[in-house]
């Protein structure tokens, strides 16, 4: 089941790609200058969920990869970020 839609003359429709790009653009412009793109808030989610303890399994899962290898991709974090949750995983031993 799509997970954007839009309702015209009582039909439920999935918002095609370019749509959901362009929804994203212009209400991410009053905030940042150019914007944001889908593509970038994905990022920016599995970065945070990440730096915030979460689980690259459940990361994939929530994404909807089905390989690992696409969901690290996400995750490009600089080597202090990586630090810190290696840090905060010792701390959980």
């Amino acid at each position: 089941m799509p997970f954007f839609v839009s309702v015209y003359g009582g039909v439920v429709r999935p918002l095609s790609r370019r749509a959901i790009q362009n929804i994203v653009n212009k209400y991410t412009s009053a905030f940042f200058r150019n914007g944001k793109n889908p593509h970038k808030l994905r990022h920016s989610f599995a970065v945070d969920f990440i730096r915030s303890g979460g689980d690259i399994i459940l990361l994939r899962d929530q994404l909807g990869h089905s390989d690992i290898k696409t969901t690290s991709l996400y995750t490009n974090m600089s080597s202090k970020d990586g630090e810190k949750v290696l840090n905060e995983m010792d701390k959980r031993r």
